[in-house]
């Protein structure tokens, strides 16, 4: 999960920075050209240097999680998606080069940014979801003594979390693809008419929903389980961290700084946090996965 989250945010401190163009619209390139860039000072090399990286890892935790609960087909479903959502995200940053590189036209270059994101965060879940689920069979974890109504609002925050962080993917392409954002006010009760105004203030909508179902599961917790610790770590950062980040916009759109970067391991890590801490229940008492 370490690694996902690593991969991902590397990622998005390459699209924050400007570097996601520099080596154009070849991929995966030559490896020289690759580690003259990265000496030259680009992390678009070592985002996808660290992708390789990431999928051994993640090949390596299948087998070794398959062979450690071989009769699990939990662990072995988990561990599957993982390595497949992670080649689809591996795919669509393909595409996203393609939108960078004016080959896809908006809307659809922005929602590539979209599905890029979404990839990348079902292949942390899974990783998530898979860890919780052996921390489980073990007995080293707190999450099934958690209240029901704890993992139901843990249920929502992760959800409307996804679909925020999903929307605020689309902003970033747009932003990136056109190099310029729209005249939206911060704060206001309009969704405006055109298509990225509309999605710039559900992105705000959906993004308060999270954080506040967030805190509320933290509140009424009996136990305060890792997962629902760092997400609500996630929740009370990510209000500041946006606001900042909205004004970095304003001012260039192409490269806002690495508070882009930290906006959207927050918003992973707050989703994928409240998410597992339900999955995790659910697959225990639906599939009755015993130590």
């Amino acid at each position: 999960m370490f690694l996902g989250l690593t991969q991902s945010f590397i990622g998005s401190l390459v699209s924050s920075l400007g570097h996601g163009f520099d080596i154009g619209t070849e991929w995966p390139a030559d490896p020289l050209t690759l580690l003259d860039l990265l000496f030259k000072g680009s992390l678009e090399p070592l985002h996808r240097i660290l992708t390789i990286f990431v999928g051994i890892a993640y090949v390596a935790l299948g087998v070794v999680g398959y062979r450690y609960r071989g009769r699990n087909k939990i662990v072995a479903v988990l561990s599957l998606t993982a390595i497949v959502f992670l080649v689809s995200t591996a795919i669509t940053g393909r595409f996203v080069l393609l939108a960078l590189g004016g080959e896809i036209a908006n809307p659809y270059a922005s929602l590539v940014f979209s599905i890029n994101n979404l990839f990348a965060f079902i292949t942390i879940l899974s990783v998530a979801c898979l860890i919780e689920v052996i921390r489980i069979q073990n007995g080293s974890t707190t999450t099934l003594n958690e209240k029901n109504i704890t993992a139901i609002i843990s249920r929502g925050a992760g959800a409307w979390g996804v679909i925020a962080s999903v929307f605020g993917a689309f902003l970033l392409g747009y932003a990136k693809t056109a190099n310029s954002v729209p005249n939206i006010p911060f704060l206001g009760l309009s969704f405006g008419e055109d298509i990225v105004s509309i999605v710039f203030r559900s992105h705000q909508v959906f993004g308060a929903l999270a954080i506040l179902l967030t805190i509320i599961a933290f509140i009424i917790s009996s136990r305060r389980n890792l997962w629902i610790n760092i997400a609500a770590f996630s929740a009370i950062m990510q209000p500041a961290i946006a606001i900042l980040l909205y004004y970095r916009y304003i001012e260039n759109p192409w490269a806002p700084g690495p508070l882009l970067s930290i906006h959207l391991l927050l918003a992973h890590i707050l989703a994928a946090g409240t998410l597992t801490v339900y999955i995790s229940r659910f697959l225990y008492f639906k599939y009755l996965i015993k130590t």
